[in-house]
């Protein structure tokens, strides 16, 4: 099916004069295109699945991460670390003015 344009007219620049039409961003509707085939499958009594991500989600459980953290006593103290310090400001800096 060849996609209709939205709109048939003419452009005016300057002197010269165009004829145009618009046609949608994209001609491919994926959504209705699944969704009409999930409806022919289901009235033909055939069995409809979800289709299986193309590759593992790298989704965390944070829950279950913490527990685990908590378990085995990793992380959470700070004893015997080593104290953070600021770094030392520069003697020659610019002063300010008085105002």
């Amino acid at each position: 099916m060849a996609p209709r344009p939205y709109w048939k007219g003419y452009l005016r620049l300057s002197l010269v004069q165009c004829p145009i039409a618009l046609y949608p961003a994209t001609t491919e509707r994926h959504y209705e295109n699944a969704l009409r085939e999930l409806i022919r499958r289901k009235r033909k009594g055939e069995k409809t699945e979800p289709e299986k991500p193309a590759r593992p989600s790298n989704v965390v459980n944070l829950m279950d991460a913490l527990r685990r953290s908590v378990e085995t006593g990793g992380g959470g103290s700070r004893r015997g670390a080593p104290e953070r310090r600021r770094p030392a400001r520069r003697a020659g800096g610019r002063a300010r003015k008085a105002g």
